[in-house]
């Protein structure tokens, strides 16, 4: 693999440290406020999602060139180790654009390509699904190798046709909701298996 850059692993590493203390302190306020503070020199405000105070939300910024999507890959290791406790996860990789999910999807997809060879270093097996193959996600596929679906933003809109297909039920999906609480099962769409997951 590769070695990241300098500046790429101290990025990961603060990442990796905002993290630990997110999940010691049960707060990500708190530790954004301690990680920026010790970063920064004086600690920033911290803006959760709505809804989600105790889920870690930040944005990593990396100048053009950077290396962001070799970094966004990297970083799904980080997390699993670091917060989730778990060997294998769902990621949900969100592009921009349809060109860009395009990019991305060859990227992870491809044997040779660096995000391939650093995932497949990282992890062993991954899954990289696009939406239309997510909507069909078996639970064995996500209990043997992380998975990572990409997609546009657009595919998990409400208001775009698109976002409608990932928020209804799903027949394909109901192994994933064999022995849940009626009350966790939700619509029994991707976007539930996303949640419960």
């Amino acid at each position: 693999m590769l070695p990241l850059k300098e500046y790429q692993t101290t990025l990961l590493d603060a990442f990796t440290g905002f993290l630990n203390r997110a999940k010691e302190l049960k707060s990500a306020k708190t530790a954004f406020a301690e990680s920026t503070l010790e970063g920064f020199g004086h600690a920033l405000p911290y803006n959760p999602l709505p809804t989600t105070n105790d889920i870690p939300y930040v944005c990593l910024r990396v100048p053009t060139g950077g290396g962001k999507t070799r970094i966004a890959g990297q970083a799904i290791a980080r997390i699993n180790q670091a917060f989730m406790a778990s060997d294998y996860s769902l990621v949900i990789w969100l592009v921009p654009s349809k060109p860009i999910r395009l990019q991305t999807l060859y990227a992870l997809r491809t044997a040779g390509e660096l995000l391939h060879d650093d995932m497949r270093e990282l992890f062993g097996a991954v899954n990289v699904l696009d939406i239309d193959e997510a909507l069909s996600l078996q639970p064995s596929t996500l209990n043997t190798a992380n998975t990572i679906i990409v997609a546009t933003m657009q595919s998990f809109k409400r208001d775009e046709p698109e976002g409608l297909r990932v928020c209804r039920q799903n027949g394909a999906l109901m192994p994933h909701f064999n022995n849940v609480p009626e009350s966790l099962r939700g619509e029994h769409s991707l976007v539930d298996v996303i949640r419960l997951r």
